[in-house]
């Protein structure tokens, strides 16, 4: 699905999106109210905004897994994990983008606060132009948040 600006925007049960290549889209893949989710082999690049976005957009709760993935040269961040995230990303690659190359906002929207919970591992994250990955500690608006360092990033 599509409306113009990103190119694939889930927000059934279950979705599974597999071996991709987006290039040029304000978002590349945006994923919100879904139950559980299986990105894997996407190719997103060149994109006007965050090459992909997970949760984030009020009462989310995204479940799965987000690996072997590439997000370079994106004028956001190459993956945001959102609030309401509750995720494994691993083995992820992102460069080039002009913010960071795994962000993760714990921020929730309009009061929302489902929480965030991720495990980073295995990633690459080269030549962003700020952080490699960003993840906050904890929670300024009270969220739960629980990112772990699954290592080898």
């Amino acid at each position: 699905m599509t409306d113009g600006n990103v190119a694939i925007s889930l927000s059934s049960t279950k979705s599974i999106v597999l071996n991709n290549t987006i290039t040029g889209y304000r978002t590349g893949i945006q994923l919100s109210g879904i139950a559980a989710v299986n990105v894997q082999g996407n190719h997103i690049s060149q994109g006007g905004g965050d090459g992909m976005q997970v949760g984030g957009f009020g009462a989310d709760v995204v479940t799965g897994t987000i690996a072997y993935n590439i997000s370079d040269q994106n004028f956001g961040d190459g993956i945001v994990l959102a609030d309401g995230s509750h995720v494994t990303a691993t083995h992820n690659v992102t460069s080039g983008n002009t913010w960071d190359g795994i962000h993760v906002d714990a921020a929730p929207p309009s009061g929302n606060v489902m929480g965030l919970t991720a495990t980073i591992a295995g990633n690459t994250a080269n030549s962003n132009n700020h952080l490699g990955i960003d993840a906050p500690p904890a929670s300024t608006s009270g969220a739960p948040v629980a990112v772990t360092d699954g290592g080898g990033n």
